[in-house]
């Protein structure tokens, strides 16, 4: 069960793009930079560092939730480190 998500999040190392940028979902939050990754079981909310070739996995969502919903809520309150 974690063995794919983890296979996934490995993935994120290599295409640090491969998932959808957040404008994608069609909200108007006014957030750019962020993306999220859709595995069959879970959403993975991220953004990238280019300048420092890092990756930040903000949160990790059960698909079960409603995981739009959950993600704007989540940017809406976000305060970046």
């Amino acid at each position: 069960m974690l063995s794919g998500l983890f296979d996934q999040l490995e993935n994120l190392r290599s295409f640090t793009k491969v998932g959808k940028p957040i404008e994608t979902l069609g909200t108007n939050t006014g957030l750019t930079g962020f993306y999220y990754l859709r595995t069959p079981k879970n959403t993975i909310l991220y953004d990238v560092n280019d300048a420092e070739s890092v990756i930040n996995i903000l949160r990790i969502f059960d698909n079960r939730q409603d995981v739009v919903i959950r993600m704007m809520k989540y940017l809406v309150n976000y305060k970046p480190k």
